[in-house]
């Protein structure tokens, strides 16, 4: 671990801090730093909090811009570590100023699958570090389909039986969090990779409501989510 980029990286001091790459592997590091360096656990040690989430929503962003604005108790500074999946920009707008100027109090750790996601004025303000990413070729090659064809793909007709043969809530997850994770590492244009990301972020709220039509989400994921282009 100490011979680690992000070990050095997290050696230095910060305030707000971006890192990308595949967050499992981030979030695991990150926790065994603080476990080296102080000996504390960031899931329960009260000057750190840790939010692992599918969707930032509007609510979780307000909360967590009240929390930063706290003092420490036990430690000089506190540290937030934000991991979305999805950040609609609504919650980034939310949190704005808290990314460009944060508390003196609070230290800030985002960590995302791709900066791309990120508003230009929270990237401004931030230090950034790109993690090298593992490539997901079957959900690459899954947005290269036509939108028709996309329907045919034997896990999203799997996802579309109903019944008895519903798919369970472990598979529902897998599906959309490999579209994501392809979503954020495809060769998109601009205009486009921020078409695709507002397909999942419509999408989100939905997936673990297993009272809501499954069907009807993966229907509109598969049919509205843009192609990468092949000669970028």
């Amino acid at each position: 671990m100490e011979n680690t980029p992000l070990y050095q990286i997290l050696k230095q001091p910060f305030q707000t801090m971006v890192l990308t790459g595949d967050t499992k592997s981030i979030l695991s590091s990150l926790k065994t730093f603080f476990e080296n360096e102080e000996g504390i656990d960031i899931e329960s040690h009260g000057d750190t909090i840790v939010h692992i989430v599918d969707s930032l929503s509007v609510d979780l962003a307000r909360e967590i811009k009240g929390w930063t604005e706290g003092m420490p108790q036990y430690r000089p500074s506190k540290v937030l570590i934000l991991a979305p999946t999805i950040f609609p920009h609504v919650s980034q707008n939310t949190l704005l100023k808290t990314f460009e100027e944060p508390s003196g109090n609070t230290q800030i750790v985002l960590v995302v699958k791709d900066s791309s996601m990120l508003l230009p004025t929270i990237l401004s303000r931030a230090v950034t570090y790109n993690f090298e990413k593992k490539e997901n070729e079957q959900g690459h090659a899954f947005l290269c389909l036509a939108p028709h064809e996309r329907l045919a793909d034997k896990d999203v007709v799997t996802l579309l039986k109903t019944g008895l043969q519903k798919p369970s809530k472990e598979r529902v997850s897998a599906f959309f969090e490999n579209l994501a994770d392809a979503v954020l590492q495809a060769p998109y244009f601009d205009k486009e990779r921020k078409e695709a990301i507002q397909v999942l972020t419509t999408v989100a709220p939905y997936i673990y409501d297993q009272g809501g039509s499954i069907k009807m989400l993966v229907e509109y994921t598969c049919l509205q989510l843009p192609s990468p282009k092949l000669d970028k």
